[in-house]
C-alpha cells in the first residue's frame, strides 16, 4: 500500500500535512476550546470540506456527462461535534441553475453517491440544503 500524504506534528496542537505527489500542504489546528491556535481549519472542518468536495465532484461529473454546466456551484459545509465526536454535518449547496431544471432531482441524488460521505458512520447525521438560482 502506498501512502499519499505525510503529516507532521509541528506544535502541540498544529499538524502540517503534505500531499506527496504534488507537494501541496495544508495545516490544521485543534479547536480553540481544546487549546488550539484558531488560525487554521480544525480536522472536523476539514472532514466537512472533504465530504463537500466529494459531493460536488459527483454532481459535476454527472452534470458534465449530461452536458450541463455547473460552474459557480458552491457548498458551505459545517461540522458539529458533541463529546469529542462529529455528530452532524450540514451542507448548503448553491446551484447556478434554475429550480425548474429537468435534472434537478438527478443532480441532488448524485451528491449522495459520494463514496466519502457513504463511508461515514450512521452516527453522523448529514443534512443537505439546496438553493437553486
Amino acid at each position: 500500500m502506498e501512502y499519499t500524504t505525510h503529516t507532521l506534528n509541528e506544535a502541540k496542537s498544529r499538524c502540517v500535512t503534505t500531499h506527496k505527489r504534488s507537494g501541496t500542504q495544508w495545516t490544521t489546528d485543534i479547536p480553540v476550546a481544546l487549546g488550539g491556535y484558531g488560525e487554521n481549519a480544525t480536522p472536523g472542518e476539514m472532514l466537512a470540506s472533504v465530504v463537500a468536495s466529494c459531493m460536488m465532484s459527483m454532481v459535476s461529473f454527472l452534470a458534465a456527462r449530461k452536458n450541463v454546466d455547473t460552474e459557480g456551484m458552491t457548498i458551505d459545509a459545517r461540522a458539529e461535534d458533541k463529546d469529542g465526536s462529529i455528530v452532524h454535518l450540514h451542507f448548503l449547496v448553491k446551484m447556478p441553475l434554475p429550480g425548474t431544471h429537468p435534472l434537478r432531482k438527478t443532480l441532488e441524488q448524485a451528491s449522495e453517491t459520494c463514496p466519502v460521505r457513504k463511508s461515514l458512520s450512521d452516527k453522523v447525521e448529514i443534512t443537505t440544503e439546496w438553493i437553486w438560482e
